[in-house]
């Protein structure tokens, strides 16, 4: 019995250390114990129970929305995963983030970031989003595939047992788990055109597809996550990891 429980634990510590494994390709850049790698104002961002936390209270709220920073230097063609969870501290139970990437910083001081940004909230209306932050505003919704040129944009629906926008972004919405992990998947790649296809994909669900050929998107940049300005919530991420498309 007693070799039984200690191949059982083998096993078991085995699985569980390849389950932390990254993906082949994939590099985690979450050590899951400290911010080591990342930069932010320490009043809102550190590691909680092996994720990062961003959280504002009443006693310490953020005037503006601030971002943790990955140190790696910029990225140009990438797939990023993660898994985040958002929760609203307030009466609305309101909470907004995102993951930001190709992005610049706003300003030598501080953690502003402007550029692409996947979008994260409570009630699941912004969730999936291509959001592009202190620029365009919101670029393709939930449910949308969007071609954007310098002077129009051409939207569609993604394919679906729905017709209508709302529809799909409805039935979009089911798969998103509230108040709970999920999982975010983004992948950013340049086209021979030297346009730009982007895709945000959460728990497996295709969420928006976008092709931006307007030439007002970044080449390449910065990765952040958000903390928004507002009232009070806390939003965290965990295995985060990154698999770059080309050197």
């Amino acid at each position: 019995m007693k070799n039984g429980v200690l191949l059982l634990w083998s096993l078991l510590s085995a699985a569980a250390a390849f389950a932390s494994e990254p993906e082949p390709g994939f590099v985690s850049i979450f050590n899951g114990k400290d911010l080591s790698g990342w930069d932010g104002d320490a009043q809102f961002w550190t590691v909680k129970d092996g994720a990062i936390c961003g959280q504002t209270t009443p006693e310490n709220p953020t005037s503006a929305n601030t971002f943790l920073i990955w140190k790696g230097g910029e990225v140009e063609d990438f797939v990023i995963r993660l898994d985040y969870k958002i929760t609203g501290n307030n009466p609305e139970k309101w909470g907004n983030s995102g993951v930001q990437y190709r992005s610049q910083k706003v300003g030598q001081e501080g953690w502003s970031l402007k550029g692409y940004q996947a979008d994260i909230d409570t009630s699941r209306f912004y969730t999936g989003i291509l959001y592009e932050e202190n620029g365009r505003g919101i670029l393709s919704l939930r449910g949308e595939s969007t071609v954007i040129q310098k002077d129009s944009s051409v939207k569609t629906v993604l394919p679906n047992e729905e017709t209508s926008l709302e529809g799909v972004s409805a039935r979009l919405k089911e798969a998103i788990h509230e108040s709970d992990w999920n999982s975010y998947s983004i992948r950013v790649e340049t086209l021979p055109d030297s346009s730009t296809r982007i895709t945000h994909t959460i728990n497996g669900q295709l969420l928006t597809y976008v092709v931006d050929g307007s030439g007002a998107g970044a080449r390449s940049g910065l990765l952040g996550l958000q903390l928004h300005a507002g009232p009070s919530m806390k939003v965290e991420f965990k295995n985060i990891r990154i698999k770059k498309l080309k050197d």
